[in-house]
């Protein structure tokens, strides 16, 4: 794998979360797990969660992946997120992985990813 393949990536963690209705962190793991497309490896990734995030989980289990998660480096809880996500991205130049479009903010907005293109329907 070359350099030039492996690009830096900030993933909207509650969007992620929130994706088809499922409030599931599953989805994330996957996510994790697939941070590939085409020719590009995502790496390193930088997680951002609104800070109601552990409202919107319904299972005790997911509470608990996400309570692991928090206790790693790159896991940041803010509201509004958006705003943190796109600061990193423009700051970094690292790309987004979301549904949102950010419409408010100033980006380059070849950096944002759609979630779907990460995973399987």
């Amino acid at each position: 794998m070359s350099q030039g393949s492996v690009k830096g990536v900030i993933i909207d963690g509650s969007n992620v979360v929130r994706y088809n209705d499922q409030e599931s962190i599953v989805r994330l793991v996957d996510l994790l797990d697939n941070l590939y497309i085409e020719n590009m490896t995502f790496f390193p990734a930088i997680i951002v969660f609104d800070k109601n995030i552990e409202y919107v989980l319904k299972s005790e289990d997911d509470k608990d992946i996400l309570k692991k998660m928090s206790e790693k480096k790159r896991i940041y809880f803010e509201s509004p997120a958006d705003e943190l996500i796109v600061h990193f991205s423009n700051k970094l130049g690292y790309y987004m992985i979301s549904q949102d479009k950010f419409n408010e903010y100033r980006f380059d907005k070849d950096k944002l990813l759609e979630l779907r293109r990460f995973v399987d329907e």
